[in-house]
């Protein structure tokens, strides 16, 4: 659905994945009843950048700061790693 530039790593393609499912999350579903969603992403590094405070990239800023907007309407937002290539649907 997005196509990122040639220059941008993998690490941010990960990263901008899972603002936009966020942002879906934000604009789509605000009506929801079950307001708990678990993000589930194969990029251990952003992982671990959105948990060290030490960390204030551009993206990994805008992924907090989207956790803090959607957590302002009431929803719950988990962060889960799973392997990659493993034959998990939508990996």
């Amino acid at each position: 659905m997005y196509r990122m530039d040639t220059s941008c790593t993998n690490n941010q393609a990960e990263a901008f994945a899972i603002l936009k499912a966020l942002e879906y999350i934000q604009t789509n579903q605000a009506n929801e009843e079950d307001k708990e969603v678990t993000v589930h992403t194969d990029s251990r590094t952003t992982l671990d950048s959105l948990n060290n405070e030490n960390k204030h990239t551009y993206l990994t800023e805008e992924i907090r700061q989207k956790v803090q907007e959607v957590e302002i309407i009431e929803w719950i937002i988990r962060f889960r790693w799973i392997k990659a290539h493993a034959g998990r649907s939508g990996n």
